[in-house]
């Protein structure tokens, strides 16, 4: 048996346990390394399983708010065709009609005649109101958050029939000539022939309800029409249906199966946000507080009679709902 030199065996010893050191530190940092990597892994593997599953819930809940503005507008086909084929319609057909509208699973708040009446003709209508038992009626104006009477205009246009007349949603007499968005809406509507939507507007300040509602109205002429010309000829007046974004909202969510994330809807008209109703901050500071969440975040279109809404659903952030608050009807 060869025996070595004491010499030579001390040095084999410690050129092995330093190959040893560093062997067990690499294999240790593998280990790690594998070990992170798969936890990597699975993590995205589970984002992704929520992303997709989150991104189907949001276009659920999307989806059912676009279907029932669909469903509340079309409730105001009936009312259109019957004034178009009738050569005049009183306040009490009116209201009969109306009572044949089930407004259970709508978000309508009421349904209006809006007449084009002429400064001549006014104190006839006013009149005539007031004989149909409609107390102290006249055409308003507002002013400074107040209804005053109305000024002198070539022409009005007023909320004469209303209905349902119990949910008082609208001011009798309002002249929504005298507002200048209003007024903008319906010459839109008038020079397009066809249904449109206003901005966000509160048509009774004095409600304490912090609701936001927009205003839908659809033409009525007195005969056939085929230029814009003729239609301005033509007017005889309005259909109008007043409508609660909370209240759609609501309606929409009841028809869907939430699932299992917690969804914050928000929506907006241009910059101006419209539901949840907080005026504590802007759509820019909205989209900066979304963005910690971007993986959940799905944005749609909807389009409003000719108005496009932004609707936004997002997972709300501890740092959100702790700024925020977390608003849903859904939950």
């Amino acid at each position: 048996m060869e025996i070595r030199p004491e010499k030579e065996v001390l040095r084999v010893d410690k050129l092995r346990k330093g190959w040893d050191v560093p062997a067990v530190w690499i294999t240790t940092l593998v280990g790690v390394l594998i070990s992170v990597v798969a936890a990597h892994l699975t993590y995205l593997s589970e984002k992704e399983k929520n992303s997709v599953q989150f991104n189907r819930e949001a276009e659920n809940q999307l989806s059912a708010f676009g279907r029932q503005i669909e469903v509340d507008l079309a409730v105001i086909q009936p009312i259109v065709a019957y004034f178009k084929s009738s050569s005049f319609v009183n306040r009490v057909q009116f209201q009969s009609f109306c009572k044949n509208i089930q407004y259970e699973g709508y978000s309508m708040k009421a349904l209006s005649w809006i007449p084009r009446v002429p400064h001549s003709l006014r104190a006839q209508y006013e009149n005539e109101a007031e004989n149909d038992n409609v107390p102290e009626y006249h055409f308003t104006e507002r002013q400074k958050g107040k209804f005053v009477t109305a000024g002198k205009r070539e022409e009005y246009y007023p909320f004469y029939y209303i209905a349902p007349l119990s949910k008082n949603e609208v001011k009798p007499g309002f002249d929504l000539a005298s507002d200048p968005i209003l007024q903008a809406v319906l010459m839109q509507s008038r020079d397009s022939g066809k249904m449109t939507a206003s901005a966000p507007i509160d048509l009774l300040p004095e409600n304490n309800e912090n609701n936001v509602s927009f205003l839908v109205v659809a033409p009525i002429y007195q005969g056939a029409v085929n230029n814009v010309a003729e239609r301005r000829e033509q007017l005889k007046g309005y259909i109008s249906a007043v409508f609660d974004v909370q209240d759609i909202v609501s309606q929409a969510l009841f028809q869907v199966d939430t699932g299992v994330f917690e969804i914050m809807l928000h929506l907006f008209d241009g910059k101006v946000r419209i539901y949840p109703s907080l005026e504590d901050h802007s759509i820019h500071e909205h989209f900066k507080m979304l963005k910690m969440a971007a993986d959940f975040q799905v944005e749609k279109d909807i389009n409003i009679a000719g108005r496009r809404w932004m609707c936004s659903a997002s997972r709300p952030t501890d740092l959100f709902v702790a700024r925020f608050g977390f608003v849903n009807a859904g939950h």
